[in-house]
């Protein structure tokens, strides 16, 4: 999984468009959910959250997956993959708010606050829910069949919408109020999610549904050159 998470850490780097936007769109997110004069207990739940989920949809790449058949014949296993993407853009994502978050409380002299409970809970809060709506949107990869790709869907869905009533509308305080319930909601799809990438995937079925999508993808790039 080391060399999985060294390999799409590269390939992050080399992609100069995505690195700029998954480095500074955070800290413009940052910005907004201050100016809007979010609670500190707010501010610290939603923004791991939103980084993580921001973190994945700017790194994610269908390449990704279409070109895992290669690796397969390795002793490289889709939970492999699947694991060392969802740990890397979580964690990331995860890291990267921690460190701006403590970084604005050095500049307004509120580092009390790192020492804090509610500031631990409220970031685990996020990372929780972020990580499981990930894992949730992405556990297709066990066999890219179509009912696996519809049921992950509700969860891509779920998070762009959770993305769109946390930074831009005022139905924030639903989602605010019950996070509990979201966090126990999240951790157990996010844990249904691994057993079936660990138990029910199926190497054959990937290859033979994404070697469909590949060779659309191929005939695209072709058409565009």
């Amino acid at each position: 999984m080391g060399a999985l998470c060294w390999k799409k850490g590269k390939e992050i780097l080399t992609n100069k468009i995505k690195l700029v936007v998954s480095l500074f769109l955070p800290v413009l997110v940052f910005g907004w959910i201050v100016y809007n004069k979010n609670t500190m207990e707010n501010i610290f739940f939603i923004f791991p959250l939103v980084s993580i989920l921001l973190f994945w949809l700017v790194m994610f790449s269908i390449e990704d997956y279409i070109y895992t058949e290669a690796i397969l014949g390795t002793n490289v296993t889709l939970k492999d993959v699947w694991v060392s993407n969802l740990f890397l853009t979580t964690f990331v994502g995860f890291f990267y708010s921690l460190v701006l978050s403590i970084i604005y409380l050095v500049f307004t002299n509120q580092m009390h606050v790192i020492f804090e409970i509610g500031f631990l809970v409220n970031m685990m809060s996020g990372l929780i829910i972020g990580g499981g709506l990930v894992a949730f949107s992405t556990f297709y990869i066990s066999n890219y069949s179509k009912l696996r790709q519809t049921i992950s869907s509700i969860g891509s869905i779920g998070s762009l919408a959770l993305l769109v009533v946390l930074l831009l509308t005022d139905q924030k305080m639903i989602i605010l109020e019950n996070k509990s319930l979201l966090v126990m909601i999240l951790a157990v799809t996010g844990l249904l999610s691994f057993v079936v990438v660990d138990k029910y995937s199926s190497p054959e079925a990937f290859l033979c549904n994404i070697k469909k999508l590949g060779q659309v993808y191929e005939d695209k790039q072709t058409t565009d050159e």
